[in-house]
């Protein structure tokens, strides 16, 4: 089975179970950028790009999940209905970066293989079972008949885009640019950049000398690999990542990432800098909502 690729859409972008509207998109410059240090990976846990630094923390994106949840409770009792989301767990940019490249440690893959362990499960990968009711839904997210939308005991009517709308609104609105897809590009400028691609055919090499003939690092991750990982699987998975640390790929990539998104921070440091105090007004905003 096809095991977790998972882009880092940074958490942040996602609070309370509802995506925020995406910001305006931030330019993509194709120039190669330059990288001064590779580093040797050897854990999934050494994985810093640097727009992490603009994801909520673990913590942050509990207080802001609580926060969002309440919120909306208080709005939709405005209408006399009672609701009560789940505070979600979003992955936090940590997480989400573990298979960022695929494989980086030997460790999970002598039991998983290209599965993911238990405790390393991305939000993403375990979403929670919720089923509003049809009142809760209106009430949540509104409707297009304006016959049909609820008012509270003083005829207001419901907020722009229902409860969920208003405590958007409440906690910041949307970013002010799309963190996910500045991400998404340039893990796919790097992807295809010529020092990652040779790293890729250094690999590539290497588990040919292995007896495997793969042309690219995800091609192992295979959706024909039955679960739970047997001994094939395990076989390929230990190889690959005996081949990615021969290869520094892993290195080389996390280095030519970094690059990217360096030169985009800097380029656009005022549009960065707006999405810093978004993200801390959020914060802010979900502490008071909570008393704390």
């Amino acid at each position: 089975m096809l095991r977790s690729r998972a882009l880092p859409l940074l958490a942040l972008v996602a609070v309370g179970g509802c995506s925020a509207a995406a910001g305006a998109p931030v330019p993509h410059d194709s120039a190669t950028p330059r990288v001064t240090a590779t580093p040797a990976i050897r854990s999934a846990h050494e994985l810093r790009l640097p727009l992490d630094s603009y994801a909520l923390t673990a913590e942050e994106d509990g207080l802001v999940s609580r926060a969002f949840s309440t919120l909306v409770a208080d709005c939709a009792k405005r209408f006399d209905v009672e609701t009560s989301i789940p505070a979600p767990k979003n992955a936090s940019a940590v997480e989400m970066n573990i298979r960022r490249y695929g494989l980086v440690e030997g460790s999970p893959v002598e039991k998983y293989g290209y599965g993911l362990p238990p405790k390393t499960r991305t939000a993403a990968d375990d979403k929670g079972d919720w089923n509003p009711t049809p009142q809760e839904d209106l009430a949540l997210r509104g409707s297009a008949d304006a016959a049909t939308q609820p008012r509270d005991h003083h005829g207001a009517p419901l907020p722009v885009g229902g409860c969920l709308g208003e405590t958007q609104r409440k906690l910041g609105g949307d970013p002010p640019l799309s963190p996910g897809a500045a991400s998404l590009d340039s893990f796919k400028a790097s992807e295809n950049d010529p020092r990652v691609v040779k790293a890729m055919s250094a690999w590539a090499a290497c588990m040919k000398t292995a007896g495997f003939s793969y042309t690219n690092p995800w091609q192992p991750n295979d959706e024909a690999w039955p679960e739970p990982a047997g001994a094939n699987e395990i076989r390929t998975a230990q190889q690959d990542v005996a081949c990615r640390q021969r290869s520094n790929l892993v290195g080389t990539w996390l280095a030519v990432e970094s690059a990217y998104q360096e030169r985009l921070i800097a380029q656009h440091s005022g549009q960065f800098d707006a999405l810093e105090k978004w993200r801390d007004r959020r914060v802010s905003v979900a502490r008071e909502t909570l008393g704390l």
